[in-house]
Order: C-alpha cells, then structure tokens, then sequence
C-alpha cells in the first residue's frame, strides 16, 4: 500500500526497494521470527530473486549485501536480497504504471551477530553434528533447530535475556515527476513499547507483520467497512488512505522523506 501510494505520486517510476531489520539484544541465540521462515529468506530456492520490468532475475547472495542507514535506535545495518518475496511481483502488476526494478533486502541482528554472523553461526551448528552418514537432510531446518524460538519471547523478556527487541521497515521508490528526479523513503519503526501497548499477548516481531494493516483490514471487514467482493488486493479497497490512518493510530507512524 505504501508502495503503490508513493508510485501514483510519480509519472515515472525506476525503482522500488523495500528492506527490513529485525534486531534482539540478548546473548542468546534466538530469534524474533520463525526461523526457518528468516533463514529461508535468503537461502531458500530457487535464489534470491528481484524483478526488472516485471520479469524475474536471480541475484547472488553476496553481491546483494548493501549497509542501509534505518531510524534510530537501529542505524547502519546489512541487508540481503531476499528469495520469498511476493511484494516483487505484486507491485508492478497492480502499479498504475511501469516499474522498473523491484527488489527486497532483510537483515536480522542478534546481540552482536548481524544476518552473515547468524546463517554462518546456524550453519556450524549443523556441520558440528552432522557425522558422516549419508542421511537427506533439509538443511534450513537443520540450521533453526538450534535457535530459540519467537513464541520464548515473554519467558526470555521476564528472565533479563532480552533487552530489546524491534525492526524497521523502510520502502523507497525513485522515479520522475514533471521531467525531474524524485525519490522518498517511507520509514516505520516497531518496538516493544508499541508492542506492549497495542498487542501486548505478542512479541515485536509478531507486532511488525500483523500488528497494524492485517488488524485493521479484519476489522473494516468485520465491520462491515468493506463491501468489496472476491479476492482483491487490499491497495485497491476504496478504504485504503482510511486503513493507513487508521495504522498510525495503532503505533505505525510513517515518516517519509523526499530527496530530490
């Protein structure tokens, strides 16, 4: 939605990059999201992918990786092009207009380990135990096993193992406006403050995915707000501009700044 807002604003656009971050200070090595759902999105099949002019390309991994400056508290954080992605697709088939690249970048942080730090880390765990049998394994879930799961976050928050916890999002498009250059970057943080306040049964990752437009979106339908029949795009709901009102009643403030 925030996407596709900022995309009608321009006449053309080049460029769409959305990236994430998750952070946790602990000096256990858990994670704020399923982890096979966070190691999967960079090492997952067929490859980490973007899109250019609606047509998919594979990335390398490495290549991808790019130091992106978020909101504070998180400030300057690795990212990596991600493999599960449906927002790549997704935007240029409901954009009102060409889009050139499409791409989304992640990145987690876990004390002192950042995305590399932790795929290197989970992958040891596995190779330390792995023997030398010839046994088929699924090597993502071999690598979360070791992790400590999201649904700890309460036990782990009451025991001291979590000082923080929270993400940020950012999602950027570049294009033209009346001949000139145009690009903003919509930036939203989440943390345990809001989290506590607004969904306080979950944690800040949970908060993140579902905590804002998924619950107004369930209540606009439960409410009998939105009539719209089938399967649509929640961009395309006349409440739209309405829903995202009603998001930065619930903690997610949008801040977005224009560079020109």
């Amino acid at each position: 939605m925030v996407a596709l807002k900022s995309i009608e604003e321009l006449d053309e656009v080049s460029e769409v990059i959305i990236r994430f971050y998750y952070y946790a200070d602990t000096d256990k090595f858990y994670f704020p999201v399923a982890p096979t759902i966070i190691l999967g999105e960079w090492l997952g099949a067929p490859s980490p992918l973007r899109t250019v002019n609606g047509v998919a390309e594979t990335v390398d991994l490495l290549e991808s990786k790019e130091i992106f400056d978020f909101l504070p508290p998180f400030g300057k954080r690795e990212v990596y092009t991600v493999t599960t992605s449906p927002n790549i697709f997704i935007i240029p088939q409901l954009a009102d207009k060409p889009v050139g690249l499409v791409v989304e970048k992640s990145g987690i942080g876990v004390g002192k380990l950042e995305t590399f730090d932790i795929i290197v880390k989970a992958l040891q765990k596995v190779t330390s135990k792995q023997g030398w049998g010839k046994e088929e394994i699924n090597i993502i879930e071999k690598m979360a096993e070791d992790v400590i799961l999201p649904f700890e976050f309460l036990n782990l928050l009451k025991a001291g193992e979590i000082r923080f916890e929270g993400s940020s999002v950012t999602i950027e498009v570049a294009g033209k406006k009346d001949g000139k250059d145009k690009r903003k970057i919509s930036y939203c943080n989440s943390d345990f403050s809001l989290t506590s306040k607004y969904l306080p049964w979950s944690s800040p990752g949970v908060f993140a995915t579902i905590g804002g437009l998924t619950i107004e979106t369930v209540l606009g339908l439960v409410r009998g707000e939105i009539k719209d029949k089938g399967v649509l795009p929640v961009s395309s709901l006349a409440l739209r501009d309405e829903l995202l009102e009603r998001m930065k009643k619930r903690g997610f403030v949008i801040q977005e700044v224009e560079i020109d």
